[in-house]
């Protein structure tokens, strides 16, 4: 066996042999292609010859085919180290190219980059290595210069070729970033060369004319960002504007980030009001902020997080102290010697946040409260106000420090929801309440205050009165009319069924005390629903589709108020849905009142 294997091995090696010397006498007769042959097949009988390695690199590279030429050399001066002609042609091949390199430095960038990133496979001493990498850093200028040329003639491909050659030798060389850039932005990628542009200004040094080119690729971006706005497309306009932050990261102007704030915080409002589209008005609203972090933008943000619900986010200490922290007189929260809490919302505001200001009472030496005339009876019989002075509007009032109602809970740190009303929140006089009820029930039956106007027709959270006379007279219930401002006027424009009855304009006292003598109210989104529902009633709030943020997107229940029940529009503006729900409901509560009613006065048997 050993025998047959020695001989094997002599036939190939002669073979080997026989093979190179034919193809050395066709490459010397220049036939380079039937001598790489003949070397191939050397190397599929013998892989690791070093000489036919060696040889087939030289055609190779006769070829221009220098990635295989260089790996092949690299490959025989390892397969061989000890063969010193292998060694000797080897340091000569690659001292040749060498030299070849230096001289394409300047005349031929491109190419001798190329042979920069390819002859490593054939080197082995570090002087070559060091020789190499002195070559390959001073191609970077002659590559820049030639691209500039390219780019100054319109040919813009053949100039981002080598300015991408710069920075694959340099991925930090500010120059090339910057021309590359520019080309994205003539050729039609603005957001690519505004990327680019503004990594450049990140690493510096850049002439003053690269400010002209960031701003041109703005220019650009901003059409499209008015293109967007002005189509109503809000998700292309969320998606450009996030692209642009990222982008160009501190390099974007103000001016710009300022108006792309401006145009995510206007989206935010049709998109909620209109649309219902309530996810992607809040991340309009949080990307605005992020830019432009304003009051503005904060309270309309504020809003939309309590929209889901979200009362960690939405009053969040941290974003209300960034965003207060120009206003010194505002409070901050810590211990003062007066305060003076204003309200610049409406009745329902006054009535959900009041009873947050027990908690700024214990903080705070004197606490004031400033509140509308006409609400001024209703609040001081609440125990909410106990050691709290209170301050008409328009009164003069000082004090150290000053806030809002509705920040409280910011302010405090309070979880919202760990704050109950205190049950009575508003304990009315016993006589008055005694009046109005011999008033208002002369009859064994259900009676239900109704609300149907917010602050009028043109409020989109208004009802009007005839759409719900139908299932007032379809009921056996008693209705009181509760409204109070202009809307009572629908009163006199049309027949009314005989189970409504009215009181004229009352005041909040005797509104409450009224409220008080029903079994239930019914109304719309106002300052009256929120004060049936602080004064614990059963209360049925109509709302529509896009609905204010304290009765949530969806559901029956309310965070607020745990006897409230929320009926709501299927379709923005169409209270068809509501009203027939609504209906229904009084059916079944009219039903059970009556059951009740004649369970309660069957007489007891005794056996």
């Amino acid at each position: 066996m050993m025998a047959a294997f020695s001989h094997n091995t002599m036939t190939i090696g002669n073979i080997v042999t026989d093979l190179m010397a034919q193809a050395t006498a066709q490459l010397a007769a220049g036939d380079a292609e039937g001598a790489l042959a003949m070397v191939r097949a050397c190397l599929s009988s013998q892989p690791d010859d070093a000489h036919a390695l060696q040889l087939c690199g030289i055609i190779e590279r006769w070829f221009q085919r220098h990635a295989q030429a260089f790996a092949l050399f690299g490959r025989a001066v390892r397969t061989a180290p000890g063969d010193a002609a292998i060694r000797r042609n080897h340091d000569a091949i690659v001292t040749g190219t060498l030299d070849q390199l230096a001289g394409l430095v300047d005349k031929e960038p491109l190419l001798a980059k190329i042979l920069c990133d390819l002859l490593p496979q054939a080197l082995v001493d570090e002087r070559h290595i060091t020789i190499l990498e002195r070559i390959r850093t001073s191609v970077p200028l002659p590559l820049l210069h030639q691209g500039a040329e390219h780019h100054r003639a319109g040919r813009y491909e053949e100039a981002a070729t080598r300015y991408r050659a710069v920075l694959e030798i340099d991925p930090q060389h500010a120059d090339a970033l910057h021309l590359l850039g520019k080309i994205d932005h003539l050729q039609g990628d603005p957001l690519r060369g505004l990327q680019r542009i503004a990594t450049a200004f990140d690493i510096g040094g850049l002439p003053p004319e690269a400010e002209h080119s960031l701003r041109a690729c703005l220019q650009d971006l901003f059409q499209e960002l008015n293109r967007a706005y002005t189509a109503q497309d809000f998700v292309a306009l969320l998606e450009l504007s996030s692209s642009i932050k990222a982008m160009g990261g501190r390099h974007l102007p103000t001016p710009h980030r300022d108006l792309m704030g401006a145009m995510l915080h206007n989206a935010s409002f049709p998109l909620y009001n209109e649309r219902g589209d309530q996810r992607l008005a809040l991340a309009c609203s949080e990307a605005a902020f992020a830019l432009t972090p304003t009051t503005q933008i904060y309270e309309q943000l504020l809003l939309l997080r309590l929209s889901t619900r979200d009362y960690a986010r939405a009053w969040n200490p941290k974003d209300w102290a960034f965003i207060h922290s120009s206003s010194p007189g505002v409070w901050d929260g810590s211990a003062c010697g007066s305060l003076l809490v204003v309200n610049t919302n409406g009745l329902g505001d006054l009535l959900q946040f009041l009873r947050f200001l027990p908690h700024a009472v214990q903080r705070v030496g004197r606490v004031l409260l400033q509140v509308r005339p006409d609400v001024l009876p209703l609040v001081r019989l609440s125990p909410l106000v106990r050691n709290v002075t209170i301050v008409p509007t328009g009164t003069p009032a000082e004090a150290d420090s000053q806030c809002e109602l509705f920040s409280l809970p910011n302010i405090l740190g309070l979880d919202p929801l760990r704050v109950p009303l205190p049950d009575p929140s508003f304990p009315l006089p016993a006589d008055l309440v005694a009046d109005w009820r011999r008033v208002v029930r002369r009859r064994e039956r259900p009676h239900i205050g109704l609300v149907w106007s917010g602050w009028g027709p043109h409020d989109r959270r208004s009802v009007e009165l005839a759409p719900l006379l139908p299932a007032i007279a379809g009921s056996e219930a008693t209705f009181i009319a509760l409204q109070n401002n202009a809307a009572k006027a629908e009163l006199l424009k049309q027949p009314l069924p005989d189970n409504l009855q009215d009181f004229g304009v009352q005041g909040l006292l005797n509104l409450a005390a009224i409220m008080l003598a029903c079994d239930l109210v019914v109304s719309v989104d106002c300052g009256l629903a929120h004060l049936a529902c602080t004064l614990g009633m059963e209360s049925w709030v109509l709302v529509q589709r896009h609905c204010d943020w304290r009765w949530h997107l969806e559901g029956e229940h309310c965070d607020w108020y745990p006897r409230a029940r929320v009926f709501r529009q299927t379709e923005q503006g169409d209270w068809t849905g509501a009203i027939r729900a609504l209906e229904d409901a009084l059916r079944l509560r009219c039903s059970a009142s009556e059951a009740a009613t004649v369970t309660a006065a069957m007489p007891i048997s005794v056996p």
